[in-house]
């Protein structure tokens, strides 16, 4: 078996990725929300209000299949959709108030998860790893975000993870 400072490096972020995505696991176990809504949520916190095909490329779904999530999340009261003013076709979805306390409780379970995922890196690390991951993100949400749009948006400083660095 091959330790890990061997293992490719996406392989790596892959597993680091596992290890934090069984943070929404676990907080969502205790909720009435699937890890996939809570992520999807949070998705919403971050980057909303965001257009309905935005919301896609961003969990990596395809077009057809945000409609179910976004029923889900709507029919929860966790966000709201609503048309936009110059493009009937296009749908910009936005977290409620529900929404935002919801993720609020979550991010108790998530924060205490993420933190014994990193405990292991010293704070100079967990800076130096954020912005490392910050500088890898960056471009790829900027494909995939509106022109202007900034990376993290209105969002962005929900305490979801906030523990990690």
């Amino acid at each position: 078996m091959p330790v890990a400072q061997e293992m490719e490096l996406g392989y790596l972020l892959v597993l680091a990725g596992r290890a934090v995505q069984g943070a929404s696991e676990q907080a969502a176990a205790g909720m009435a929300i699937s890890a996939t809504d809570l992520n999807a949520l949070y998705e919403v916190s971050v980057h909303g209000p965001v257009l309905a095909g935005t919301f896609a490329q961003l969990l990596g779904l395809q077009q057809s299949s945000i409609t179910a999530v976004a029923d889900r999340l709507e029919g929860a009261g966790l966000v709201q959709r609503r048309r936009d003013e110059h493009d009937r076709r296009r749908v910009w979805l936005s977290i409620t108030e529900h929404g935002r306390c919801t993720l609020a409780q979550a991010a108790l379970t998530v924060d205490a998860h993420v933190a014994e995922v990193f405990a292991g890196l010293s704070p100079g690390a967990r800076t130096a790893l954020r912005a490392l991951l910050a500088e890898l993100v960056g471009p790829w949400l900027q494909q995939r975000l509106p022109p202007g749009a900034e990376p993290g948006g209105p969002g962005a400083s929900l305490p979801v993870t906030s523990t990690a660095g």
